[in-house]
C-alpha cells in the first residue's frame, strides 16, 4: 500500500475517534498531541488486516484529562490509577 493511502486510512480513523469525543477542548486537544505508530502502520504496508491503532499521547496530563472523560462519560470502563 502507498504511503499517501495509509495516511489516509489513519487520518480516516482517528477522526472518527475524534468525532465521538463530545468534550470540544479535549478533541481539540487531542488533535494537535496524538500519534499512531505500532503494528497498524506494517499491517498497512503490508496489506494485512489490522488488529487496531496505536495511539499514544505527548503528556501524561493528556492522558490523564483522556482517562477522567471516559470515566465520567462511560462509567462501564473501568480507569485503572
Amino acid at each position: 500500500m502507498q504511503i499517501k493511502t495509509i495516511s489516509k486510512i489513519i487520518k480516516t480513523k482517528l477522526n472518527s475517534w475524534l468525532n465521538s469525543i463530545t468534550d470540544e477542548e479535549l478533541k481539540k486537544e487531542l488533535k494537535d498531541n496524538i500519534l499512531v505508530s505500532g503494528g497498524s502502520i506494517t499491517s498497512l504496508f503490508l496489506n494485512e488486516p489490522v488488529n487496531d491503532y496505536d495511539i499514544y499521547v505527548k503528556t501524561t496530563d493528556l492522558a490523564e484529562k483522556i482517562a477522567k472523560y471516559y470515566s465520567k462519560n462511560y462509567p462501564e470502563i473501568k480507569v485503572f490509577r
